[in-house]
């Protein structure tokens, strides 16, 4: 199939993506860069502070010739800046200027901001590798400078009160600070993010679900804790019935809609990449910090899915960075007791079906509550969006069932 350059600015380079195929491959024109990846400097960083890279020799780009090319590793479900929590605004700060820390004692400089990193396996990682330069008393001040302007524009799409409480504070000495890392330093440590307050669902789970939290990666044991899990019934049939589907379909990716802490992403992320969404801010906090331990192929995204004019905003020059759809859309969407309280948010089910289908690519699996809305008239919400009905199983407590729809391609 014919590749196209995901960037807009090609004159340093550009990454072609196969997402048929998920492979991505760095182009590179520039010879310092070419030497760079392949040097201890960046090989020693890989998968800490940037993807591994592997060179290759028998590469063919259909946009232009380059220097070299590099396979880099795919991501799934990637998080963009104007979506990070405001921990994570504050977390991927302070490692932008950890990376610049390490630049700088190897004679680099690196011209980067937010929009070139994301959060993956639950930490921050710089995705856009072909920004290096030798240093030469660049500015340092300006890559932090730059996420805290007074106006929104392409590379600062929301103000920096949206993440940072003492926003102002920061800005003006941002303003005074000297070209010194460890000025600023001091400048980002201070940084208060925004409160955030009480979800109701934070705690949904309870102490039931110690044991993700005991763990520290997710293996065999854990897995199957959550497989079983049975909840406030005790009953582990709705576990068992949403990891056996995935057991059974193998998407390579998922997404879960309503999340909450993670749970059951964590254990599908054992099969494929995986996305879960919340509206609760605190509980996607929380589900982010247990990645950071378990170290998954999980991403986590907060918003509130029903709101579909933000949701189909894409940010970037051109759209080039996407919509939430566009980049959360999986091969399976699981929504395990969402309907429900998406229901009583919305009273609509056409749109529910709607913002749901949107984000599958081949099945959903649709838990039913009893009791709320017509189950017909559910089943028919669905059916507009080409939704086929394959499977009615078992879910806890009865009489809670699941659907398993098939999207007709």
């Amino acid at each position: 199939m014919e590749k196209h350059p995901a960037c807009i600015a090609t004159q340093y380079g550009w990454v072609e993506i196969d997402n048929v195929n998920f492979k991505a491959v760095n182009c590179v024109v520039d010879k310092l860069h070419d030497n760079i990846l392949q040097s201890e400097f960046y090989k020693s960083k890989e998968n800490e502070y940037w993807p591994a890279v592997n060179k290759l020799e028998d590469y063919d780009s259909t946009f232009k010739s380059a220097l070299s090319y590099y396979e880099t590793e795919y991501f799934h479900h990637i998080l963009r800046y104007p979506e990070f929590t405001p921990t994570q605004f504050k977390e991927a700060l302070m490692f932008l200027l950890e990376v610049c820390e390490y630049c700088y004692s190897n004679g680099y400089y690196i011209r980067t901001h937010l929009w070139n990193l994301t959060f993956v396996r639950g930490k921050p990682l710089l995705i856009d590798i072909r920004d290096f330069e030798i240093y030469r008393e660049q500015n340092w001040v300006a890559i932090f400078k730059g996420h805290f302007r007074d106006a929104i524009d392409t590379h600062n799409p929301v103000l920096s009160e949206k993440f940072v409480r003492n926003s102002d504070e920061i800005k003006n000495k941002l303003h005074r600070c000297p070209n010194d890392l460890k000025d600023i330093r001091v400048i980002v440590e201070s940084i208060v993010p925004v409160d955030t307050h009480n979800g109701t669902w934070t705690n949904y789970h309870g102490d039931r679900i110690n044991f993700l939290y005991l763990a520290n990666c997710l293996d065999d044991a854990l897995y199957n804790s959550i497989k079983t899990y049975g909840g406030g019934s005790k009953d582990p049939t709705k576990s068992l019935t949403v990891m056996n589907t995935i057991e059974m379909l193998k998407p390579k990716t998922v997404v879960e809609v309503g999340c909450n802490n993670g749970l059951y992403c964590f254990a599908a992320a054992k099969h494929a990449n995986v996305v879960g969404i919340d509206y609760d801010i605190n509980a996607i906090n929380n589900a982010n910090e247990i990645n950071k331990k378990l170290g998954t192929n999980a991403t986590f995204l907060c918003c509130d899915l029903l709101n579909e004019t933000n949701n189909s905003k894409s940010y970037g020059q051109k759209n080039a960075y996407g919509s939430i759809y566009d980049r959360c859309r999986s091969e399976l969407l699981i929504a395990p007791a969402v309907m429900h309280h998406l229901y009583r948010a919305s009273k609509d089910l056409d749109k529910i079906a709607r913002v749901l289908s949107n984000l599958a690519v081949d099945h959903l699996l649709v838990e039913h509550i009893p009791g709320y809305y017509n189950e017909d008239n559910f089943l028919k919400a669905f059916e507009a969006c080409n939704c086929i009905v394959v499977d009615k199983l078992s879910s806890s407590p009865s009489p809670r069932v699941f659907y398993l729809f098939s999207m007709q391609q």
